[in-house]
Parts: C-alpha cells; structure tokens; sequence
C-alpha cells in the first residue's frame, strides 16, 4: 500500500506534496529508529537518494520539476517569489483586518507584479501564514500559530508520556499528518478547501477526544484512590 501511494505521489507531480512525502519520512525514521547513530545513517541515506532523484529530475525530467531551479521570469520558482512580494505588500496595507475570506483573487490583481503575467487569478498566496492573516486579519494569525503549537506539544505528551501503546501510535500519528499538511502548506493550500477543512477538524476533534477520555480516566482513577484512602 505504501508503494502504491508513493507512486500516486509521484505522478501527482505536486512538488508541495513531494517534499511532505519526504519530511514526513524523516519524521518516522526519526520517531521508530531507537539509536540516534542508526537514525542518522538512516535519514542520511535518504537524504542522499532524495538529492540524486532531484539532480536528476531537474537534469533529465519534465519542465515542471525543471523549473524548480530556474529563476527566469515565467518559471514556478520566480512566479511564487513575486506573489510573495506582492502578499506582503497587500499585508503592509491590510495588516489588522487582512482582505476578507475568499477575497485574496480580487485583491492581488491590485499588487500583482507585472512579471506574473502567467498566473493573475491567484486565490491564495501559497503559504499557511499569510494566507490566514490575509483571510482572517490578525486574529487569524495569531489563531494558527497558536493551535498548531498546542497540536505539536499535545501529541507529543500522547506519544512520549503515555503508558497506552495506541494512544502513543495515535499521537504519533497525528503529529505527522499535522507536519505533512503544514510542510504542504508552506508550499500550496493548507486550510482553505473543503478537503482539507475537514481533515483539519476531524485531528483537531481527535485530540479533543483523547484530551477529555484521558482526563475521565485521571478523574476516576483519583476518585477510587480517594474511596481506597478512607476504607481504609
């Protein structure tokens, strides 16, 4: 099964997704190899053959991986520059209250730079960050910088503080398709489709799930320990 969604990631030719598929590798290795000696060597071998796939993509491969290396005007890698440009100049003049949800298509065409002549209808600026200020204003900002830092330190006391094996595989788990999506969302969409809006509920539900189950269990456990102190 992961052969086959490997492939499928491939022949996607989403670069965003390509390089989650390949943080989130680095991820498990790093999670499930006990030695730090093995995890380097490991990740170091990964690194390598990812590097060779690369060089070769871009020497022999087809023009959209080509041009994950050219900064000639027209190229992915130029356009993507500049639209980052002009989303921080929208933000300059829009940075408390941002440009409204859906409204980043109509408003880039104000700030859109002449040398993005190939894509002017953008509906988002390709990073999570400024696309939730942008959206959301300021709040929106401070909205998902601070739940995806309660995320990370939450699934990580499931993983690392937890005697249950699958509520440590769960916390695992969640981390790393929060670290896939928000590589991906570095890089392209992260929030803003219906897809992924619901993926992002459904984890956020999740712990919310494993939070008030846990805090039952502390609850009744301290209860009988308290019944067992005055038996005796």
């Amino acid at each position: 099964l992961a052969g086959v969604l490997a492939l499928a990631l491939l022949g996607s030719f989403s670069r965003a997704s390509w390089v989650a598929g390949l943080v989130i590798l680095l991820f498990f290795i790093w999670v499930y190899l006990p030695e730090l000696r093995q995890r380097v060597r490991v990740m170091g071998g990964v690194l390598l053959v990812a590097a060779l796939l690369f060089a070769g993509g871009v020497s022999f491969g087809p023009e959209r991986v080509r041009s994950l290396v050219s900064f000639e005007p027209g190229t992915t890698t130029h356009m993507r520059l500049v639209q980052a440009q002009s989303s921080l100049r929208m933000l300059a003049d829009f940075p408390i209250t941002g440009v409204g949800l859906d409204n980043y298509l109509y408003v880039h065409a104000d700030y859109v730079d002449p040398a993005a002549w190939r894509e002017p209808n953008l509906s988002h600026p390709h990073n999570l960050f400024p696309d939730f200020w942008l959206r959301l204003g300021i709040v929106g900002l401070v909205f998902i910088a601070g739940f995806l830092v309660r995320f990370f330190l939450f699934t990580h006391r499931l993983a690392y503080n937890s005697d249950d094996g699958e509520v440590r595989a769960l916390g695992i788990g969640l981390a790393g398709s929060q670290l896939a999506a928000v590589t991906h969302g570095m890089l392209d969409n992260y929030y803003f489709l219906p897809d992924l809006a619901s993926w992002f509920w459904l984890t956020a539900a999740l712990c919310g799930l494993v939070y008030v189950t846990r805090r039952k269990r502390e609850r009744r456990a301290a209860s009988n320990m308290e019944a067992t102190a005055y038996g005796e």
